[in-house]
């Protein structure tokens, strides 16, 4: 009896994993223009992250004027802005980098 049961439980198993080879039609694979829209809002939106941290830091360390520092943050956070807007309509959820 116990034979007969692990048998069966092996002619399923090999049944799962082989019958992939055996279906007929074309593999399904993701649209890849979509994921290439995707990944290009999340490189938008992180390399415009990394602007707006660099823009911080340099002025701190004073090499921007207030008038240049004030129209750049504007212009990267229209950036970002725009980028998460482009993620939200692409059905992706924007991750955290962990920064506040």
């Amino acid at each position: 009896m116990e034979l007969v049961i692990l048998v069966m439980v092996v002619l399923a198993t090999a049944v799962f994993v082989f019958s992939p080879l055996f279906r007929s039609g074309e593999i399904s694979l993701p649209d890849s223009a979509a994921y290439r829209r995707v990944a290009d809002a999340i490189s938008r939106r992180d390399a415009t992250y990394q602007a707006l941290a660099d823009l911080d830091e340099d002025r701190t360390a004073g090499k921007l004027s207030d008038e240049d520092y004030a129209a750049l943050k504007q212009a990267y956070t229209s950036d970002a802005i725009n980028a998460l807007r482009d993620l939200d309509g692409l059905g992706e959820r924007p991750r955290t980098t962990g920064r506040s």
